[in-house]
């Protein structure tokens, strides 16, 4: 919540949107719920774990490499790029 709390500050997202960046990130990426958070859900889809069928417990106990970090934080900035690009085009 607190990336959430510091799009509607810099006014990047409207404080009354419907739909946070972990709901729009699961839906984005084909998670049925964000309930791991956005970060473990862009990381796992990094690393090539399949959405639809996801066990977070393998994914906790994967060893991740550098590059796989550095592959999901790429990921993550396309997405935040996306999201605010989707958001400022609804506003119209």
């Amino acid at each position: 919540m607190g990336y959430y709390q510091v799009l509607i500050d810099n006014k990047i997202v409207p404080e009354n949107i419907n739909e946070p960046f972990f709901d729009w990130v699961a839906d984005k990426l084909g998670y049925f719920e964000s309930t791991a958070g956005w970060a473990n859900m862009i990381l796992a889809y990094s690393i090539g774990f399949e959405p639809e069928s996801i066990i977070w417990e393998e994914v906790f106990n994967h060893n991740i490499t550098k590059e796989q970090h550095l592959r999901s934080l790429q990921i993550f900035y396309e997405l935040v790029e996306q999201f605010k690009d989707e958001f400022e085009s609804n506003k119209d």
